[in-house]
């Protein structure tokens, strides 16, 4: 039996004292749609974002002109050394293993300043493309989690969320994931306005990259080095951004289910009954009928309850329990017969189980196992 609810998993397997009620997941997810209207963003905030953050990888790109200068300056130093180092050579001034040796360093030298610089320009394409990418996900991402079914939406929550928490009283709060964080960020986005305001007037206002703002978010240390903003994207934030882009989620795919309701019952205070579905009194109930004859597989399907339920309600009253195989009556005609001297074999033979559970029940019954193998033949 599947039961459409999300519980508390620390105190499902006994490590909390939590006492939360579990939540049907249709309410859940109702929760969390109603979330992604009010950080999706509209076209005109995408263009003052897009627009002041382009406008921002700028200005660092900028900021790292001297370096570029240097490197450039550097290869051009490697490229004359080479070709008065191949002149000396044909001068017969240098031998030819040691002209290997120097074009091998020369070599090594300028591949690594082409490296540079070309990593310098790759790092602010990539992050002006996962820009991009976020900000198109963000402008859309209440369309989006609408029409995705089950594991698509699982996968819009994985892109924009760290965490999501859910109050008793239906309250919701969202941890957002790395870079929605920075573009969520209301500050950024009221900043955003004003950079597109003022530009359009063609009055310089002080640029939000100029304060705090710059250190935080767009730092060239951060971008350069660690680039944890948008040098990277998350695996999932990649796969939503591609099925976007192939139009996976232009037509509605979530299937047509009936709605599930919940009748609320008494807030639970305790945890001592973990697995505990039934009543005192249906457990009282349950393991009468045990004692009766009942089977577990009878008595899980007769309470709605798994097997295991069954067992642990057995187990917590100390019941004691049958061998599989064996119900009451056999298990005293087993007793009967080893006491008349039938080995346990013929006994298993005649009842259809194994010499091991004949031995089982004797044991239970307090039958002292006669010993020789004579007498178990």
């Amino acid at each position: 039996m599947i039961y459409p609810y999300f519980m508390c998993a620390g105190r499902h397997s006994k490590r909390t004292n939590c006492t939360r009620r579990a939540r049907l997941i249709s309410q859940v997810e109702a929760l969390i749609e109603d979330v992604y209207p009010t950080f999706q963003i509209d076209a005109r905030t995408r263009h003052a974002v897009a627009a002041m953050m382009h406008t921002a990888f700028d200005k660092l790109m900028a900021t790292e002109t001297d370096e570029l200068a240097d490197l450039a300056a550097r290869r051009e130093r490697l490229e004359d050394e080479q070709l008065k180092l191949l002149q000396a050579h044909y001068a017969g001034a240098v031998p030819l293993d040691l002209l290997k040796n120097e074009q091998d360093r020369i070599g090594a030298g300028l591949e690594t300043v082409k490296n540079r610089i070309d990593a310098h320009h790759a790092e602010y394409a990539q992050a002006r493309a996962n820009l991009e990418d976020s900000l198109t996900l963000l402008e859309n991402a209440a369309t989006m989690y609408a029409r995705a079914d089950d594991a698509n939406r699982r996968l819009c929550n994985q892109a924009f969320f760290k965490k999501i928490y859910i109050d008793e009283g239906n309250g919701i709060r969202v941890d957002y994931a790395t870079p929605f964080d920075t573009l969520c960020d209301p500050k950024l986005q009221a900043d955003s306005f004003t950079w597109a305001a003022s530009a359009k007037q063609g009055v310089r206002v002080q640029s939000p990259f100029e304060g705090d703002l710059a250190t935080e978010i767009l730092n060239p240390a951060r971008l350069s080095c660690r680039r944890e903003v948008f040098s990277s994207l998350s695996p999932q934030t990649r796969t939503l951004a591609k099925r976007w882009y192939r139009g996976v989620y232009r037509e509605l795919r979530r299937p047509e289910i009936p709605q599930s309701s919940d009748l609320p019952g008494p807030v639970i205070v305790g945890i001592e009954n973990a697995h505990a579905l039934l009543t005192a009194v249906e457990v009282d109930r349950l393991v009468g009928e045990y004692l009766g004859g009942a089977g577990v597989a009878e008595l899980a399907d007769r309470y709605g309850v798994h097997r295991t339920t069954v067992a642990t309600h057995l187990r917590r009253r100390s019941t004691p329990r049958r061998l599989a195989g064996l119900d009451i009556n056999e298990r005293a005609e087993a007793v009967r017969l080893y006491r008349s001297g039938i080995s346990l074999r013929a006994i298993g033979r005649r009842m259809g189980v194994d010499r091991k559970t004949v031995r089982a029940v004797v044991v239970s019954a307090g039958v002292a196992i006669r010993s020789g193998r004579g007498a178990e033949a």
